[in-house]
């Protein structure tokens, strides 16, 4: 006891909550005068080989995971998807079909807990090309009925317009090149383009 709270009891009740969603964890062995997250996290994560996060880790996400942010009273969870091209161009059509399957089976119609009840959100940023080679994958698994890659917007879609003030083209553009750059002293600079040039291509762009 401390302070009149049943430490002992009170790690009991949590290890009995965490297994009955599926972590198996003793909260009894830790120090709860300093235990913190990275503590929790490191001894889920070591739960499982690189192999079997590959095998089961998508299966723990949408099942245990998914009902431990609820029993800590989280009402939803966004999974944000940022530039999703990096991985659907890099797929084969084996795995893009496996892909859009998975979205399918995960969030709607599935039988793991995130399909029952719709806790995890994804917003997915695609780019026109991305878009195409994944459009036949996302109509086969029928996942066109809930939001529309093509033909029209739906309201689950948010379409990102080209930028039209001059000043943040400009903005947009330096943040590139400075990230790529090797000569600091060009930094904050279009070099080795002109202002002209670059307003050029982005109408371009826009065109």
């Amino acid at each position: 006891m401390a302070k009149g709270v049943d430490i002992v009891g009170m790690g009991n009740a949590i290890t009995s909550k965490l297994r009955t969603i599926g972590i198996d964890i003793d909260c009894n062995e830790y120090d709860r005068t300093s235990f913190q997250y990275k503590d929790f996290e490191r001894t889920v994560c070591r739960r499982y080989s690189d192999r079997q996060w590959e095998k089961d880790g998508v299966k723990f996400f949408f099942n245990q995971l998914e009902r431990l942010f609820k029993e800590t009273y989280f009402s939803n969870c966004i999974i944000l998807l940022d530039d999703a091209a990096k991985l659907i161009q890099h797929q084969n059509f084996s795995d893009r079909r496996t892909f859009c399957d998975d979205v399918r089976y995960y969030f709607f119609d599935g039988n793991s807990s995130n399909a029952l009840d719709g806790f995890y959100k994804m917003h997915m940023i695609l780019n026109p090309a991305s878009q195409e080679l994944l459009m036949p994958h996302w109509s086969s698994a029928g996942l066109d009925q809930v939001s529309q890659l093509c033909d029209g917007m739906s309201d689950k879609d948010n379409f990102f317009k080209p930028l039209q003030d001059v000043g943040a083209q400009i903005s947009l553009a330096l943040a590139y090149l400075d990230h790529s750059r090797t000569d600091e002293s060009t930094k904050g600079t279009t070099h080795p383009f002109t202002r002209e040039a670059l307003l050029y291509a982005m109408s371009l762009e826009h065109g």
